[in-house]
């Protein structure tokens, strides 16, 4: 097939990208906004819509080492975001994770008891 149309594969290749973009856009427009209006109220929605909008128009136009330098450090700040977070919930973590553990082991230890053991015909 590839004989028969040889730009095909570039044109499903842009086209599947395109797609790709436009996805992950709508879905961190949708994440963010959800964000927002859990730290800050559904009035600040709209403000939030304003700002994602003009930050795609900026970086739709600005050149890419700047984009991704700006990508770059937006992670940065929040993957430091996130480790203070887990560092403070720490406890929490460890507390939980025991709990589940020992249900965990009681289920288990409920399960083999009630376990039938059927006679071997030989």
């Amino acid at each position: 097939m590839r004989r028969f149309f040889p730009h095909v594969g570039g044109y499903i290749l842009t086209f599947g990208l395109i797609f790709f973009a436009y996805s992950t856009v709508i879905g961190w427009s949708y994440y963010g906004e959800k964000c927002v209006s859990y730290l800050f109220g559904d009035r600040s929605v709209f403000v939030y819509r304003v700002i994602f909008t003009l930050a795609v128009l900026v970086g739709s136009v600005s050149s890419l080492s700047i984009v991704w330098g700006i990508s770059d450090v937006f992670n940065v700040l929040m993957a430091i975001t996130n480790l203070i977070a887990l560092l403070m919930l720490s406890g929490v973590i460890v507390s939980e994770t025991k709990i589940f553990k020992d249900v965990r082991k009681k289920e288990k230890s409920k399960s083999r008891n009630n376990v039938k053991e059927v006679p071997i015909n030989t």
